[in-house]
C-alpha cells in the first residue's frame, strides 16, 4: 500500500515525488521469492524525500532490474548447488549398481542368497549406505503414503486377476459343453487371449501405482526416479513379452504346451516367488529399526500390508491356479489331435 500511495503522490506532484521511491536490499529466503509481486513489496520501501538523494524514474526502475537479477543469480547459485548434490548422489547410485552387477551372486556379497527377490546376504559398507538412503525416502509423507496406495493396488489387481480368470474359464467350459470338437482350439485359444489381456492388466496396475510413488519423492531424491523409473518399466515390458510369446506358444499347440511344463512352472515357481518376496520384507524392516529409526514405524506398517496381501491373494491363488489348471488342461487335452 506504501508503494502505491508513493506512485500515486510520483503522478501529481512529478519527479521529485518519485524520487522518494528507494530500492533496498531484497530478503527473500526461498526461490518462490522471485516474484513480480514479492519484489515490488518488499524491495521498493517508501522514504520521505528528504531521507535520501532523490532519483530519476529511470534510475529507479534501472536499480529495481539490477536488484531482481541479484536475487535471481543467488537463487541460481542455489538450485545450481541442489543439482550438483543429486549429480553426486546419482553418481553414488550409478557406481553401487555396477558394483551390485559384478558381484551378483558371488559368495559372501548381498546378492549371494535371495528369499524370492529380496537379497538375503551378507551387508557390506556400501549396501549399508545406500540402504540407508533409500529408507530415508520412507520419511516422507507424500511418498510413503503413495507407497501404500501401491500396496492397495496391488491387492485390488490380484483380487481382480481372480475374478476374471474364474469368469473366463467358466465361460470356456460352458461354451465348450455346446459346442463341436473343432471349435475347440479357437475357444482355446480366446481362452488364453484373454488372460494375456488380464495379466497386462495387472502388470500395467501395478507399475503406474509405482511410478506415482516415484513421483511423490522430494527433490532431494530426484536422481531415484531417473534410474528407478526405466528400470520399472522395462521390468514391465519384459513380463509382458514372456507373457505374449507363452501364449502364442499355448495357441501354436492348441493348448498343450501349458499343460505340459508352463502350468507347473506357474504353480511351483511364478507363485511362490512373488509370495516368498513378500515374506521377506520382515528383513528389511529390521534393517530400518537399527539403521534408519525414523522410517522404522512407516517400514512396520508397510510389511503389515504386505503380508495381508500375501495371506489373502497370493496364499489362495495358488490353490485357486491349480483348481483352474486342472479344468483347463481336461479340456485342452481332450481337444488334441490324437496321432
Amino acid at each position: 500500500m506504501r508503494a502505491a500511495k508513493a506512485v500515486a503522490v510520483a503522478l501529481v506532484l512529478g519527479p521529485p515525488a518519485l524520487a522518494a521511491a528507494v530500492v533496498r536490499e531484497p530478503d527473500c529466503a526461498g526461490l518462490d521469492a522471485f516474484d513480480g509481486s514479492v519484489l515490488l513489496h518488499r524491495d521498493l520501501q517508501v522514504l520521505k524525500a528528504s531521507d535520501d538523494l532523490p532519483l530519476a524514474p529511470d534510475a529507479a526502475f534501472t536499480a529495481l532490474a539490477v536488484r531482481a537479477v541479484q536475487t535471481a543469480g543467488q537463487h541460481l547459485q542455489t538450485f545450481e548447488s541442489k543439482l550438483e548434490g543429486q549429480r553426486r548422489e546419482f553418481h553414488a547410485l550409478r557406481e553401487y549398481l555396477q558394483k551390485v552387477q559384478s558381484k551378483f551372486g558371488q559368495h559372501g556379497s548381498l546378492f549371494s542368497d535371495m528369499q524370492g527377490l529380496v537379497p538375503t546376504g551378507a551387508l557390506d559398507e556400501a549396501d549399508k549406505s545406500t540402504g540407508k538412503k533409500l529408507l530415508g525416502m520412507l520419511k516422507d509423507d507424500a511418498f510413503s503414503q503413495a507407497l501404500h496406495r501401491s500396496v492397495h493396488e496391488l491387492d485390488h489387481a490380484l483380487d481382480s486377476y481372480s475374478q476374471r480368470t474364474d469368469k473366463h474359464l467358466s465361460s470356456l467350459l460352458l461354451t465348450s459343453a455346446n459346442t463341436s470338437e473343432a471349435e475347440l482350439p479357437r475357444l482355446i485359444n480366446k481362452f488364453f487371449a484373454a488372460q494375456q489381456h488380464v495379466i497386462a492388466t495387472v502388470v500395467e496396475r501395478v507399475q503406474a501405482a509405482l511410478e506415482k510413488a516415484l513421483e511423490a519423492l522430494p527433490s532431494e531424491y530426484a536422481y531415484v526416479p531417473v534410474v528407478a523409473g526405466p528400470l520399472l518399466k522395462q521390468l514391465s515390458n519384459y513380463t509382458n513379452e514372456q507373457v505374449a510369446r507363452s501364449v502364442q506358444q499355448v495357441a501354436d499347440s492348441n493348448g498343450t504346451t501349458f499343460c505340459e511344463g508352463m502350468d507347473a512352472m506357474l504353480i511351483d515357481q511364478v507363485i511362490p516367488m512373488l509370495n516368498e518376496t513378500m515374506l521377506a520384507m520382515p528383513t528389511v524392516e529390521l534393517f530400518a529399526q537399527s539403521s534408519v529409526p525414523a522410517a522404522a514405524s512407516v517400514m512396520e506398517v508397510f510389511v503389515k500390508e504386505l503380508e495381508d496381501v500375501s495371506k489373502t491373494q497370493l496364499t489362495p491363488l495358488r490353490s485357486k491356479v491349480r483348481g483352474w489348471v486342472d479344468q483347463a488342461c481336461a479340456l485342452m487335452l481332450a481337444a488334441a489331435p490324437t496321432s
